[in-house]
């Protein structure tokens, strides 16, 4: 039994491995992380979603920016 377990890892191990004529990709060249661009704004329903969410990818994020949700908890919990 200790010689397929032995095996076994030889054989998963022998999976991570990588052979010297590894390439490393390229980053891609896209701008965005979806197909299509975003709409500059959601429709309206007025009744059970509220109103209009405005999409700006330009807007930069406070690297605190759970403390925008005024929990004491969540800041606790992150400190």
């Amino acid at each position: 039994m200790k010689k397929y377990i032995f095996l076994l890892n030889i054989v998963l191990l022998n999976g991570c491995s990588v052979g010297p004529d590894f390439q490393q990709l390229a980053a891609p060249t896209v701008k965005s992380y979806t197909a299509q661009e975003f709409p500059g704004k959601t429709v309206s329903t007025g009744y059970a979603f509220g109103e209009q969410q405005v999409f700006d990818s330009i807007i930069l994020v406070s690297k605190d920016w759970w403390r925008a949700l005024g929990s004491p908890k969540l800041d606790s919990l992150i400190e």
